[in-house]
C-alpha cells in the first residue's frame, strides 16, 4: 500500500514538472520587453516601451534627449516641443497629427500618457531627425543608428549646444554614475580647451551644463569654462574627450541663427508685493491669472495667442536701491535666453528704509523653445 502511494505521488511530481516545461516552452516571445537602443547604447527609460497599433511607443523626453534634442512641454495643452539644429517637432498628447518644422505629419499613433510619461511612435521622431531606425525581431529591440546626436562609448552624449548662449549640456544617459574627471570639452573650431576637475561625476540620466562668456554663472550642474567667448557662431562642432584623449561623443553644430528678440515691458516697480526671488515664463492665460493674484500691482490683459511673458523678481529687500531689469533676450539653437540684471547698493551708499520688492515682466512674440536665464549680479554706479 504504501508503495502505491509513494508512486501515485511520483507521478503527480513527474506530471507537474512536465506540464511546467510545458508552459515555460509555450511563452510567446512577443512578452518579452522592448529594448531602445540608439547609436549602440541601450537607452534607459523609466516607463518601459509598448505597442500600439503595431508601432512602438517610448517616453519622448527620454528618446528626444537621447537624439540631443532640446525638451519644452506645456501642460495646459499637453504639448511637447522638440528642437535640435534648427528643426523643431510638436506633439500633443491625443492628436494624430504632428509638426515637424512647417509640415504637418499623420501619426500612426498619436502620443498618450502613460504612468505619468509621454509616449510617442519611436520611429516617427527618430526618422524625422534623419536617423535610421531598424526593428530586430528575434531580441524585440529597435535599434536607431545615424542620430548625430553623439555617443560611442559610456552612454554620454552632448545633449546640446547653445552657440549664441554660451553653453553645452553633458548628459549621462547610462544607468551608472560616470567619473568625468580629466575629460576634456573642445571647441572643434577654434581648439579651445576645457578639462574637467577632478571628482567630477555624472549621476545616471543627470546632466551638467558648461557655460562660457562673460555672463556666465556657477551654480548646482553648472561648470565655468572661461568669462571669455568659446564657440564660433557660424557652426562650431563639440568634442568630448576622455582622460586618454579617446572620443567619447560629439556634436555637429549647424550655423547658428543668431536672432535677437524684440520684447515690451508691461509693467516694472520697486513694490510688487512678490517677496521671492524669482523668474517666470508664462504661457498660458491661467498661469498669467495665478500670478495676478499674487502681486499688489493691476496687470493687463495679455493675448496668449500671440504673446508670451517673462518675468523677474528680485524678492524682498529692507531698503531702496536695488532694481532688476531684462536688458536682452537672445534666440539660439537650441534655446532662448533671457539676460536679466540685478542691481543692489553698495555698503557705503546711503538709501532710503524702506521695503522694496523690484521687478520686470515683459511680453514677446510666442515661442515655443525652452528658456534659461543668464542673471547678472552688480553694484549700484
Amino acid at each position: 500500500m504504501v508503495k502505491k502511494l509513494l508512486g501515485t505521488v511520483l507521478l503527480v511530481v513527474v506530471l507537474a514538472q512536465l506540464m511546467s516545461a510545458t508552459l515555460s516552452f509555450a511563452t510567446p516571445a512577443g512578452s518579452a520587453p522592448i529594448r531602445v537602443v540608439v547609436d549602440g547604447q541601450l537607452l534607459t527609460m523609466d516607463v518601459s516601451p509598448i505597442l500600439r497599433a503595431g508601432r512602438t511607443l517610448v517616453p519622448v523626453r527620454a528618446i528626444f534627449e537621447a537624439l540631443g534634442v532640446t525638451v519644452g512641454w506645456e501642460e495646459a495643452t499637453q504639448t511637447v516641443t522638440g528642437q535640435r539644429n534648427g528643426k523643431t517637432i510638436i506633439l500633443r498628447v491625443g492628436n494624430p497629427r504632428a509638426r515637424v518644422g512647417d509640415s504637418e505629419v499623420a501619426l500612426s499613433s498619436p502620443p498618450a500618457i502613460v504612468n505619468g510619461r509621454t509616449m510617442a511612435p519611436v520611429r516617427f521622431i527618430a526618422e524625422s531627425l534623419g536617423a535610421v531606425v531598424n526593428w530586430n525581431e528575434a531580441t524585440r529591440t529597435v535599434e536607431v543608428t545615424g542620430t548625430g546626436a553623439t555617443t560611442v562609448r559610456a552612454g554620454i552624449i552632448i545633449a546640446s549646444v547653445d552657440l549664441t548662449g554660451e553653453m553645452v549640456v553633458i548628459r549621462n544617459n547610462s544607468t551608472k554614475a560616470v567619473d568625468v574627471s580629466n575629460w576634456t570639452l573642445v571647441s572643434e573650431n577654434g581648439n579651445q580647451r576645457f578639462v574637467f576637475p577632478r571628482e567630477t561625476i555624472i549621476q545616471a540620466g543627470a546632466s551638467l551644463t558648461i557655460v562660457s562668456g562673460p555672463r556666465a554663472t556657477a551654480g548646482a550642474g553648472r561648470l565655468i569654462w572661461t568669462t571669455a567667448l568659446i564657440w564660433d557662431n557660424d557652426g562650431d562642432p563639440a568634442v568630448l574627450l576622455d582622460a586618454n584623449n579617446v572620443v567619447m561623443a560629439r556634436r555637429d553644430t549647424a550655423a547658428s541663427q543668431r536672432r535677437e528678440l524684440s520684447f515690451r515691458t508691461v509693467t516694472s516697480s520697486f513694490q510688487s508685493g512678490y517677496e521671492e526671488n524669482k523668474t517666470y515664463v508664462i504661457r498660458q492665460e491661467q498661469e498669467w491669472n495665478s500670478l495676478r493674484s499674487k502681486l499688489r500691482v493691476s496687470l493687463p490683459a495679455v493675448n496668449f495667442t500671440q504673446y508670451m511673458v517673462v518675468a523677474a523678481f528680485q524678492g524682498r529687500r529692507r531698503t531702496g536701491g536695488y532694481s532688476i531689469e531684462i536688458t536682452n533676450i537672445i534666440e539660439g539653437q537650441d534655446n532662448i535666453t533671457v539676460y536679466i540684471t540685478e542691481t543692489s547698493p553698495r555698503p557705503e551708499d546711503i538709501v532710503i528704509q524702506i521695503l522694496t520688492d523690484p521687478f520686470h515682466i515683459v511680453k514677446l512674440e510666442r515661442n515655443g523653445k525652452n528658456i534659461v536665464f543668464n542673471i547678472t549680479r552688480v553694484h549700484r554706479k
